[in-house]
């Protein structure tokens, strides 16, 4: 949006001429948003209002100049404001300017365009099971937003997949934003099993031309038995912070439809349980699965297990038919900083800290605190609060020296232990070097040729930057850098000049030197050119200048003749390394002379326990540089840590001398590693040796085990002590055989050691074992079941009088007859008796064992146990020996002589066929089951009456007549 506005007379008094619009405005995107900041010593604001939404924008002006215009017309102001819309539609521009003086408002509104998007169908599941589904399409927004749609649904077979009664097959979204999506909901029938195609259709009352139509076939089930299998599930990491982002992901698979959801079952170190769902991520077969990070709030082990569910709710879980059961993982509470980059910075540079999680992973929004101390000043606290980083810039006028920093920073119950500190140097120095070789000795008025530099930082990483300047005879000269591809040969950045000339007969400098952020660096050459005589006739022209890239308005600079200066430089390109013991490395590092003169430097190392080997001497023209190796070698003899090696490089005739350090950390070697395992497992071994011996058991085959082993352990410290790496591997590998063999032999010994050192005890413990089986046998089970049926008889007891009080009720309001009433009291009336006589019996045994006479009880037990015997054999002996008592009757009668009616009637044939009717055979049942239960009865109670349905003494007739019952006729049964 661009708003011209022209300045009249009055300085203060602005008008709106002309206002352009853009109406060629892209499609929202949210992701770019941006943020303006105030600039001129007024307030110039332009206000968007978006009428898609309602709402209001205020977008400050970035951009202000001046323009000149025609003649007639003085200059003006225009402002330039690049907004981007969030809303698809109409948007209205209203131009309003506020000035610190006055208030001018011009209502000039324009207004412009947005694009809509188009709709993106999303189907979702296509499987479904007979009977009423809930269906979810989905909706997105692509390329703008989408408003007032309306999505239609049809079925091709609808005998098999239909709306369900009530469901309106047309659904009305009223607006979908960008890059968004929304779901619609039908409840649909499926009616039997089958296929269909499903076919949705979208379209807009607002968007003109706005269509859309997909088609997917769907399949109905009849039912789904087959259960999902997961297959496999995993972690990234397997830890992670208080409250920390985790996810679990699960291979799940099924073959009858699909699945719905996988949970993650996860156990607390508390022992509690919590789930959570997920639905698939990654489509396919693999799900994410994002634990609710605020379940992971104690520090410990945290166990998950995966569930999964399919389109018929059936479920399975991991470690089911595949994978793992569950898996674990660790929460912890510790947070640590990212190391410092670099040990390093000039000027200008900002130095970053991060605190980072246990995997290492940047924390955002931590609490911290930051307190700096600079070089030659007292402590700053720098920051007290949220933040994501710390981020310290290298101010232009910072100290150089050493800073430090002491930083904590905390997060949901994380912190960095103790806090932490750290530190950096701050250097104003950059470093120039020469990459171009000059002559001892130029004739007069020759070019110089292309003059090349190259610019490093304090850690010499080349540096590109349009600030380097070339003084010499008196002018200077700005040096580009070149992206030429021959120069990129070189393979560091190079800068160069225009070309010089020499001036015949002197001796300059020509210097090239460096100022950026109040960084500084210098380099310098002396140019010695021939005079005229010495020039052999020659000649000729040419002019000295400076190049076609011009000069600065700088004052001129002039030099007097200067002696030639002797110097140089050298790095190393990795200045800490880790290396392994017995394993030489090797390191890069370059020299370079940076003086006016030839060198021969030499090398000295101070001593160290590892050996730095480098050459003695590096002899050097001028201008010119040369890498060179650096070999460290820890012998196998020495310590793990760090250790440090100072490399000097100097020249005694100009009293020259560099020293850089090498951080060194050493690394135990596997061998080594495994040597000091076998050492120590010999130790073990040793004095489980004598502990056995102490008790008496066989060790010989274990001593012979140990000298083998001793001797292996000697031929290695000798291999290490000679630094022989390969007898090294010999001797351990040797050791391992005895090592393993006697570590095998160890556990049975281990089991003998320990019976015969505690037999005392644990014939303790085997006989309180077998006084608690006992107990367990001959009292806590019998109490329990005796206790346990005095309860239900009880229980019985009362069902049964509870039963006589009723029939009473009913016998009385003639509910039921006398007989029905008489037979239900005798029948209860003897089951009664037979409770209360069970009950007795049991409170007896009972009151045995509550006073723990267990041995009274089992003579009980066992009088009880003979005489039931007795009983049973006496009944299989009964049972051969007699008739039944039908049989007995039926014989009688068979025998009787038939009387004089009979023998008129010609019964004669009837009697020996003797076919009874309903009422004998109920008779004879009666007696047959009589004869069954007298037996049982007088045993059991010899001393009572015998009170058996339909059969009374005279006793029990006394007692019923007095209780109000009549007494029955004695007749033919009674008797029998």
């Amino acid at each position: 949006v661009s708003n011209q506005y022209s300045e009249k007379d009055d300085p203060g008094n602005l008008d709106l001429m002309e206002m352009l619009v853009n109406s060629s405005i892209d499609p929202p995107d949210t992701t770019n948003i941006s943020v303006f900041d105030l600039v001129a010593s007024g307030v110039k604001k332009i206000r968007i209002v978006q009428n898609a939404n309602n709402s209001a924008l205020d977008i400050y002006s970035v951009e202000a100049y001046t323009v000149p215009m025609l003649d007639e017309e003085p200059d003006c102001i225009i402002y330039n404001v690049s907004y981007t819309p969030e809303r698809s539609g109409n948007h209205k521009i209203m131009p309003e300017v506020v000035l610190e003086e006055r208030h001018i408002k011009r209502m000039d509104a324009s207004s412009f365009f947005v694009n809509y998007g188009y709709p993106v169908i999303a189907f979702g599941g296509t499987t479904m099971l007979v009977g009423q589904n809930t269906y979810e399409p989905k909706i997105e927004a692509v390329g703008g937003d989408l408003r007032n749609i309306t999505v239609n649904i049809s079925f091709s077979n609808m005998t098999v997949l239909n709306l369900s009664a009530g469901e309106n097959m047309t659904k009305n979204i009223t607006f979908v934003a960008c890059n968004a999506e929304d779901v619609i909901l039908w409840s649909l029938n499926a009616s039997e099993e089958g296929t269909t195609n499903v076919t949705l259709t979208v379209n807009s009352t607002t968007i003109p031309g706005l269509f859309a139509n997909e088609t997917e076939n769907f399949t109905v089930l009849l039912e789904d038995m087959v259960p999902p299998v997961v297959n496999d599930f995993w972690f990234t990491y397997n830890q992670t912070n208080l409250k920390g982002v985790f996810v679990v992901s699960a291979n799940i698979t099924d073959n009858g439809t699909y699945i719905v959801n996988a949970t993650a079952n996860v156990k607390t170190p508390g022992g509690s349980w919590f789930n959570t769902t997920a639905e698939s991520t990654e489509g396919g077969d693999v799900w994410n699965i994002t634990l609710d990070a605020s379940k992971l709030n104690a520090t410990g082990n945290y166990t998950v297990r995966i569930f999964a569910y399919d389109l018929g709710d059936n479920m399975n879980w991991s470690g089911e038919v595949a994978g793992p059961q569950n898996l674990s993982f660790n929460v912890t509470d510790e947070y640590h900083f990212a190391l410092i980059e670099h040990e390093i910075y000039n000027r200008g540079e900002t130095v970053t800290i991060n605190v980072l999680d246990v995997n290492n992973n940047t924390v955002a929004g931590a609490d911290w605190v930051v307190n700096i101390t600079r070089y030659g000043e007292n402590e700053t606290n720098v920051l007290d609060g949220v933040a994501d980083s710390y981020d310290y810039y290298v101010g232009l006028n910072d100290t150089a020296g050493n800073y430090t920093v002491f930083a904590n920073a905390t997060k949901d119950g994380n912190y960095v232990l103790l806090g932490h500190e750290m530190g950096f140097n701050v250097s104003k120095t950059l470093n120039v070097v020469f990459n171009t070789t000059f002559k001892p000795e130029y004739a007069a008025s020759e070019s110089l040729g292309v003059i090349m530099a190259k610019l490093y930082n304090a850690r010499d990483e080349p540096v590109i930057i349009n600030n380097l300047w070339l003084y010499y005879k008196g002018e200077n000269e700005s040096m580009l850098y070149d992206s030429d591809p021959l120069v990129s040969l070189y393979h560091t950045p190079l800068i160069y000049s225009a070309t010089s000339s020499a001036t015949p007969g002197t001796t300059l400098p020509l210097k090239v030197n460096v100022s950026y952020n109040n960084n500084t660096g210098e380099v310098a050459a002396y140019i010695k050119t021939k005079t005229d005589a010495n020039n052999n006739g020659g000649g000729g022209g040419g002019g000295g200048g400076s190049s076609a890239l011009g000069t600065i308005s700088y004052p001129p600079q002039y030099f007097e003749n200067k002696t030639p200066v002797a110097n140089f430089n050298y790095t190393i390109e990795y200045p800490e390394r880790e290396i392994t013991q017995g394993v030489p490395d090797t390191i890069m590092a370059t020299i370079a002379n940076t003086g006016d003169l030839d060198l021969v430097v030499h090398t000295k190392v101070d001593e160290c326990p590892v050996e730095v080997s480098i050459d003695d001497m590096f002899e050097l023209g001028v201008n010119a540089d040369e890498s060179f190796q650096i070999i460290v070698y820890a012998k196998l003899a020495v310590e793990s840590g760090v250790y440090y090696a100072d490399i000097t490089l100097y020249n005694e005739k100009f009293g020259l001398e560099k020293t850089r350090t090498l951080k060194i950390e050493v690394i135990k070697n596997s061998r080594v590693s495994a040597l000091d395992y076998i050492k120590t497992e010999f130790k073990v071994l040793q004095m489980q040796i004598a502990s056995f011996e102490a008790v008496g058991l066989d060790v010989e085959s274990l001593k012979e085990k140990t000298r083998q082993i001793e001797k292996f352990i000697e031929a290695g410290n000798e291999a290490i002590l000679n630094d022989d790496a390969s007898a090294l591997e010999e001797a351990v590998n040797k050791a391992k055989n005895p090592v393993l063999s006697a570590q095998m032999e160890l556990m049975p010994l281990k089991a003998m050691k320990f019976f015969v050192e505690n037999k005392l005890e644990l014939a303790g413990i085997a006989l309180a074992l077998l006084a608690l089986m006992y107990f367990t046998v001959y009292f806590v089970s019998p109490y329990t079941e005796i206790t346990t049926k005095i309860r239900k008889l009880k229980r019985q007891e009362k069902i049964i009088i509870a039963t006589r009080k009723a029939t009473e009720k009913k016998y009385f309001l003639r509910q039921i007859t006398e007989a029905t009433f008489t037979k239900i009291m005798a029948d209860e009336e003897d089951l009664l008796l037979k409770v209360k006589s069970e009950i007795s019996k049991l409170m007896h045994e009972h009151e045995l064992l509550k006073h723990f006479r267990i041995f009274e009880f089992r003579h009980m037990e066992e009088k009880k146990k003979r005489k039931k015997e007795r009983i049973n054999r006496e009944k299989e002996l009964k049972e051969k020996a007699k008739r039944t008592m039908s049989d007995v009757i039926i014989e009688h009668d068979m025998k009787k002589k038939p009387g004089f009616l009979e023998r008129f009637l010609d019964m004669k044939k009837k009697r020996k066929e003797f076919v009874f009717d309903s009422k004998q055979e109920k008779k004879i049942a009666e007696r047959q089951q009589l004869s069954k239960e007298m037996p049982q009865k007088a045993a059991d109670a010899p001393l009572k009456e015998n009170k058996t349905p339909g059969f009374y003494g005279k006793k029990d007739v006394l007692k019923q007549t007095q209780g109000g019952i009549r007494p029955k006729k004695e007749g033919l049964l009674s008797k029998l």
